[in-house]
């Protein structure tokens, strides 16, 4: 009869069992490298939808404060003389933005610039310009 423990048979059960030992756990090493790469992808996707949506705020907050900015020109209550920077920055604060910038046109225009989150914006608003194609005709 001859002993399973040696000879070449038992060499190759033991290399066997030894290559099984140094290979266990390397799927959970797999799965954790596969899991911070989903996570690190979502997080980035995440940054990138948060960015998108401060520089949307950002301009709509933009035009309603040039737009509340020009009304502010040109409808004064009972003609009085209204500050459409203050106005804007009314405006601008009631859409949770800040006004960074504020110029009233000689032509009634406003141009203000916002920032909200991390993102600025411009906007213009006022009368129509002459020759802008504006209207009907």
């Amino acid at each position: 009869m001859r002993d399973r423990g040696d000879g070449e048979w038992g060499r190759r059960r033991r290399a066997s069992r030894q290559s099984g030992r140094s290979q266990r756990g390397s799927a959970t090493v797999a799965l954790v490298g596969a899991l911070a790469v989903a996570v690190t992808v979502a997080l980035s996707l995440a940054a990138l939808a948060g960015l998108a949506r401060d520089r949307a705020d950002a301009r709509a907050a933009a035009d309603l404060a040039a737009l509340a900015g020009a009304y502010a020109v040109r409808a004064g209550p009972g003609g009085a003389q209204v500050d459409p920077c203050a106005t804007a920055a009314r405006a601008a604060a009631a859409n949770a933005a800040e006004l960074t910038g504020c110029q009233a046109w000689g032509d009634g225009s406003v141009q203000v610039t916002v920032a909200s989150g991390r993102a600025q914006a411009s906007a213009r608003a006022g009368p129509e310009r002459e020759g802008s194609g504006g209207g009907s005709g």
